[in-house]
């Protein structure tokens, strides 16, 4: 499970969050979370490797996109050293939980999950 809190600070402090993204990372979260629980996920050692990034952060971000979900609570990347959850993830299973996927192509060792379809509109799709 992520908390709120880890994932709002772990760039920034607590009070300089805005309160849009406070309230965008608690629908994240709260989707997240639910497929961390879910019986068949497969990994025990799931942790968040980036959370909330304020743009300044974004920007200093090695590959960040310039206009990352990220930066308004809408997006959470997931370590996946095995690779792991991007082999049992399917474009089934984000629906069931109403996320999309970054491709695993282009997340090697993490998934980044967000809550708001891409241009694409595809759960599965290349930035």
């Amino acid at each position: 499970m992520i908390e709120l809190r880890a994932y709002l600070t772990q760039h920034c402090a607590e009070n300089d969050v805005p309160a849009a993204v406070r309230a965008n990372g608690a629908l994240l979260l709260e989707k997240v979370n639910a497929l961390l629980a879910d019986p068949e996920f497969p990994s025990q050692n799931a942790s968040l490797r980036s959370g909330y990034r304020p743009p300044l952060t974004n920007s200093k971000t090695p590959g960040a996109a310039p206009n990352s979900r990220h930066m308004t609570g809408q997006a959470v990347d997931i370590s996946d050293n095995d690779e792991a959850i991007d082999q049992w993830l399917t474009d089934d299973i984000l629906t069931q939980y109403g996320l999309y996927r970054e491709h695993p192509t282009k997340t090697i060792t993490w998934v980044h999950l967000q809550n708001v379809p891409p241009f694409s509109g595809r759960r599965t799709f290349f930035p």
